[in-house]
């Protein structure tokens, strides 16, 4: 089970490579996605713009990056302006304000104020959104591109509202006048001469008039403003004229509503098949890590089945190893136990006829084993008659028996498992079986020692050549 233990600390370089890989993708992405809006904005392309941003913030977010974060909804309340939809314009821009007012970053902060500023005059707003340019422009030595642009928003629409403020707007635009002419359009110069008649001063608005006469294009917001003019200097036709020119602005409005719908509808549109992209790859996802963990569990139930398989076989082999040494133990317990009934027996017969083999042993020697039978039957009559008749007379059982009572069924293992020996054979085996010596079975026998020991070779090898299961045991006995 080790082996097991070892597998998820050999991962662990693996993932933390997979970890690092995941979050520098997820950035990619991240600055892929707010490129995308930037360059969808660009071209007028809102709603694809809005999920471009959509999918970059919610990596930001994740992350997280403020920063990101930040510009994001700064694009985003732009897109709803532009779109018509000005309470999530303002909310956008709230958002972005927030956010970089906490980072601490001047610069930043200050293009979300004018963002933030132009969605509170959406909203109506005024006195919000003049704060948030009065805070752009009114900071310390500012004369950059930033303080004209909160000057011109502020002015344009100190105008739009429902008592317009015709002299500061007047004093607003006066300003950039002085500092760069330039960054006026022509809506905006039409706005300035409306302040300059509306305060009195139609003198000074009057060759502003002619040269902005002279522009060879005109637009419906235009036309409103020099019927504004118009009316300012009591013109009433010229006013009623410019008025029915601008006519369109109506049908602007309801164009601009009819975008506001048509954004709102497409952004759905694209939302909903962005989620089912995002479900279409969050499937391949499952998929994909559903064959890995797959294959990690067949591989680990592979593992563990192989040490199973292994623990199993070590441990038949350790039970193997246990059974021989058992059996050897018990084989070495039954030769010494075989020695000790063989040299009982021995002991048992050799005290009856140690006297018997001494006393033969000089007429074996010299072939007269008859003259000594004679001899001795004469001197030990009815006692050796009775030993002789137990243990030489093959008829009788009473010797084999009694060898097969007491080492355990020798005689009959004998006779089962070597059926090719004669009974000649299995007596002279009990003799060795008995412990008897040489000169002993020589006379029980009547050969000499020397037939002894052959016949003696002769079945020891009969029985090693054997397949008898006791062949071990049989030849211990013999000896």
């Amino acid at each position: 089970m080790k082996e097991l233990l070892r597998l998820p600390i050999l991962l662990l370089p693996a993932l933390a490579v997979t970890a690092g890989c995941t979050q520098d993708r997820e950035q990619d992405r991240m600055h892929a996605s707010y490129a995308e809006g930037l360059r969808r904005l660009e071209a007028r392309e809102y709603p694809q713009a809005h999920i471009a941003f959509l999918q970059a913030y919610a990596w930001a977010q994740a992350k997280p990056d403020s920063l990101y974060m930040g510009l994001i909804q700064q694009k985003e309340s732009i897109i709803f302006g532009r779109t018509g939809n000005y309470r999530a314009e303002l909310e956008a821009g709230r958002q972005a304000y927030a956010i970089f007012q906490a980072l601490d970053l001047p610069a930043k902060q200050c293009t979300a104020a004018l963002t933030l500023a132009q969605a509170c005059y959406d909203n109506m707003k005024w006195h919000t959104g003049d704060s948030l340019c009065a805070s752009v422009y009114s900071r310390p030595g500012a004369t950059d591109s930033l303080s004209i642009q909160a000057m011109l928003l502020q002015a344009d629409f100190l105008l739009e509202r429902p008592v317009p403020d015709f002299r500061q707007a007047r004093s607003l635009y006066e300003q950039i006048l002085l500092v760069d002419r330039n960054r006026l359009s022509a809506e905006s110069f039409y706005r300035y001469a409306l302040c300059l008649v509306s305060t009195g001063d139609s003198r000074k608005a009057e060759p502003l008039l002619q040269e902005l006469g002279n522009l060879s294009f005109d637009n419906s917001e235009r036309d409103y403003l020099k019927a504004r003019i118009a009316q300012a200097q009591g013109r009433k036709e010229d006013a009623i004229r410019s008025l029915a020119l601008a006519y369109s602005s109506r049908k602007f409005l309801m164009q601009s509503q009819l975008q506001s719908d048509v954004f709102k509808a497409q952004s759905d549109f694209y939302l909903q098949r962005e989620a089912l992209e995002r479900q279409r790859s969050q499937i391949l996802r499952l998929r994909n890590w559903l064959l890995v963990s797959v294959l990690l569990l067949t591989l680990g139930l592979c593992t563990l089945l192989f040490i199973l398989y292994r623990n199993r076989q070590q441990e038949r082999t350790e039970r193997l190893i246990s059974a021989a040494q058992e059996s050897r133990l018990m084989m070495e317990e039954a030769e010494r136990g075989a020695d000790s009934y063989r040299k009982l027996f021995a002991s048992q017969y050799r005290a009856q006829f140690a006297e018997i083999g001494r006393l033969a042993e000089p007429f074996i020697s010299e072939s007269r084993i008859g003259d000594f039978k004679v001899r001795a039957g004469k001197a030990y009559s009815e006692r050796l008659d009775a030993i002789l008749r137990e243990i030489k007379d093959t008829r009788s059982r009473d010797f084999e028996q009694r060898l097969d009572r007491d080492l355990d069924h020798i005689v009959s293992r004998l006779r089962s498992q070597l059926p090719q020996l004669r009974e000649q054979d299995i007596r002279f085996l009990c003799y060795l079986i008995a412990g008897f010596d040489t000169s002993t079975i020589a006379f029980l026998t009547d050969m000499s020692k020397g037939n002894v020991r052959v016949r003696k070779h002769r079945l020891r090898s009969i029985i090693a050549g054997s397949e008898a299961p006791d062949k071990v045991f049989f030849l211990t006995l013999v000896g």
